[in-house]
């Protein structure tokens, strides 16, 4: 929501996970949770790569994902190395209420998802994680997305413009 918010005040062009990992779906296909996690490391890795032709093109860009500790700092590492400012929206919530807006979306995401299959694994997953940051430089805005928020995506939109 926050991105789609982003992208529609800024004009900008939005590279989001989900956008091409269902575009691989559609043209490689569905098959299992494993097939699922290939998928979103290439979709990761297009998303990169775009970015960095956007950069290199003088374009600025919002990117969307489940951005992970251990796994993306280096590609944005990249990044600002071309020159980016990076401005990071941290997004988060309690479990619970990410956990009810995770099984009340299952029925609306694209099958190769595999979400059924991984309810069990992203349960753990919610539970355990520490949110936080990634440490990746650039101005990072808090974003906390609770059940009793009121205003967003909007007013954390324009935190974020604030900082660009």
């Amino acid at each position: 929501m926050l991105a789609e918010c982003l992208r529609q005040r800024l004009s900008w062009p939005l590279l989001a996970k989900d956008n091409l990992k269902e575009i691989l779906f559609d043209t490689l296909g569905v098959r299992d949770r494993d097939w699922s996690r290939q998928l979103s490391k290439a979709a990761y890795a297009l998303m990169f790569r775009q970015i960095s032709e956007l950069i290199n093109a003088g374009c600025s860009c919002v990117v969307e994902g489940n951005f992970r500790h251990g796994e993306h700092e280096t590609q944005f590492g990249a990044i600002a190395m071309q020159g980016a400012r990076l401005v990071q929206a941290h997004c988060h919530a309690p479990p619970d209420v990410l956990l009810a807006r995770f099984r009340s979306r299952m029925q609306r995401r694209h099958a190769g998802h595999a979400d059924a299959e991984s309810l069990a694994e992203i349960e753990s997953e919610t539970v355990r994680a520490t949110q936080r940051p990634l440490a990746i430089g650039g101005a990072v805005v808090d974003c906390e997305n609770d059940a009793a928020s009121s205003g967003w995506p909007a007013d954390a939109a324009a935190r974020v413009i604030e900082q660009i």
